[in-house]
């Protein structure tokens, strides 16, 4: 009896355990070569069956991360053809209207604006540079609409070398001047700020527009987490971007009412950049 259950019983029961807690590095089993020879073969079989489990795993988060990676890229390249179009053809008009200066100007900031969009040499900026590129948007839409629209850019310094995913903000701000103000009304404003709170980067856009309906709010909220068709696509694509990027606790909360305005909360990690 003890010798069957040296022989036969212990490594049966250690490689019962192996299985169950295959945390143990493989080597523990294999090492194990003790008993009958045919359990010294089950013993190797069983590890280099959770090696090949490991590896796959490990293959299969590897994919994922290249999957996540690829579509924050796309995702951040979506710059809104109708804003494009919308720029190009306010060109044309100037040019017509033989305003050089103007022509210039709104070429110089484009042609940055879209450099930032296309911007492959990694995920994160500074708020530095996010801001510097969020200017090259306002300075556009300041040119189109002089001064009908107003931006206000109120963030702090001291987060300036903050990092944060790229082109967040652009498509934020370009949802409230779209979506948002009427620019038939006086005095139409979009407010930027930033603050930490609770550990985290909290960067706020809002605006004094007509505010959105209780029902369209809900809609909106349902876009953000759906691959529909939607009007609101650049929200969206932040909202996704910065989850995939930061984690899920991460993203966009939206607070409006009817006539009140829009404000939306961007929420990220707080993540300075040491020199």
């Amino acid at each position: 009896l003890r010798h069957i259950q040296v022989k036969l019983l212990r490594p049966l029961q250690s490689a019962i355990a192996f299985i169950n807690d295959n945390t143990l590095h493989t080597m523990t089993l294999k090492s194990g070569a003790h008993g009958y020879p045919e359990l010294r073969l089950l013993r190797q079989k069983v590890a280099s069956l959770v090696e090949e489990k490991q590896t796959a795993e490990c293959n299969l988060e590897h994919v994922s991360q290249q999957k996540n990676l690829a579509q924050i890229k796309h995702m951040q390249m979506q710059i809104n053809p109708h804003f494009l179009y919308n720029t190009l053809n306010s060109i044309k008009i100037l040019a017509d209207m033989g305003r050089s200066g103007d022509v210039s100007r709104l070429i110089y900031h484009l042609v940055h604006l879209l450099n930032a969009c296309m911007d492959r040499s990694g995920l994160f900026v500074s708020v530095q540079k996010e801001l510097e590129t969020l200017r090259h948007y306002c300075a556009i839409q300041e040119t189109v609409y002089g001064e009908a629209i107003r931006f206000e850019i109120r963030t702090n310094p001291e987060l300036d070398s903050c990092q944060i995913p790229n082109f967040i903000l652009q498509p934020i701000v370009e949802n409230s001047l779209q979506h948002g103000l009427n620019q038939a009304q006086p005095d139409s404003w979009v407010r930027i700020t930033n603050r930490i709170e609770a550990g985290a980067l909290l960067f706020e856009i809002s605006d004094n527009g007509i505010g959105i309906p209780p029902a369209r709010l809900q809609q909106i909220i349902a876009d953000m987490q759906s691959d529909a068709p939607s009007a609101h696509i650049g929200i969206r694509s932040v909202h996704r971007r910065i989850q995939l990027s930061c984690g899920m606790e991460y993203g966009i909360w939206i607070d409006s009412a009817p006539g009140k305005g829009a404000t939306f909360v961007l929420r990220l990690p707080f993540v300075e950049k040491y020199t």
